[in-house]
Order: C-alpha cells, then sequence, then structure tokens
C-alpha cells in the first residue's frame, strides 16, 4: 500500500477504530495494508471517546510507549529522517482552550513534506514547522 494511495481512501472520524478512525488506529490500518499485521489489534474497540483514549494512552505511561513496543515487534525501525509513509508520533496542536492552543502528541503519517492525520474533520495535513517530531518508525519488509 502506498501512501498515496492511502491518503485518497475515503475515511471518517470515530474514537476507537471502530465505524471509523482516530488517529492512531488510522495510522494502524495503514499499517496493516503495508504490513498485514494490525500494530491497534490490543486496542481497536476497547474505547469509544476522547476519554477512553486518553486512559487507555495513561496506562501505557504515553502514546510512545503504547506504540513503539508494539511497532518494534511487528518489524518497524526507528528512523531519524522521515520520509513518505513513515509512522511517526508528533507533537502538535490538538485544539484550544480560551482561546490558546493545546499540544499534545499525535500519531501521524508522513505524506511528502506534510505529516498526514486523523482529526475529527477527516484526514488533514500539518506542515513541518507547525509539528515537533517526537519518534518515527519505517516500515523495512
Amino acid at each position: 500500500m502506498d501512501i498515496r494511495d492511502y491518503a485518497k481512501m475515503p475515511a471518517r472520524f470515530s474514537w476507537g477504530g471502530v465505524d471509523g478512525e482516530d488517529c492512531t488506529t488510522w495510522c494502524a490500518t495503514y499499517a496493516r495494508l503495508l504490513t498485514g499485521k494490525d500494530p491497534a489489534e490490543a486496542f481497536r474497540g476497547t474505547y469509544s471517546d476522547r476519554e477512553g483514549a486518553l486512559l487507555l494512552i495513561a496506562r501505557h505511561g504515553s502514546l510512545y510507549d503504547l506504540v513503539a513496543p508494539i511497532l518494534i515487534e511487528q518489524g518497524w525501525h526507528r528512523v531519524i529522517e522521515p520520509r513518505s509513509g513513515d509512522m511517526a508520533i508528533i507533537n502538535a496542536i490538538t485544539g484550544a482552550t480560551e482561546g490558546e492552543p493545546v499540544y499534545g502528541n499525535i500519531a501521524a503519517l508522513r505524506f511528502g513534506p506534510l505529516w498526514s492525520v486523523m482529526s475529527e474533520a477527516g484526514p488533514s495535513g500539518i506542515a513541518d514547522r507547525k509539528a515537533r517530531l517526537v519518534a518515527c518508525w519505517r516500515w523495512q519488509a
């Protein structure tokens, strides 16, 4: 599965990755189509709202601590310089409180010069300069 083809597929936001995708399950679905292995298999469908997602992440310590061991076990390798098709955790604006931006870590896919993410409005792009790379992995068959 090429990242360009995946980015063109229709997708709808839904917490937990059932009847739609959230940012983490959307990236995991790409991984499943690419590799045949679903990194979200253990937690897909176990939460249905933002609070449930945050609780799942908190139980593991962080989004990194939730996904990194799974990706490594499934054959993804940590890389420093992202390129198209890589999966990552980025720190970017995730909302606003009282008019001030709120930053958080989210799962993303590299798509050319952008980070492609699933938001409540559907797939969208975040420019490199508006996000900080936390960690990045590449599939190497």
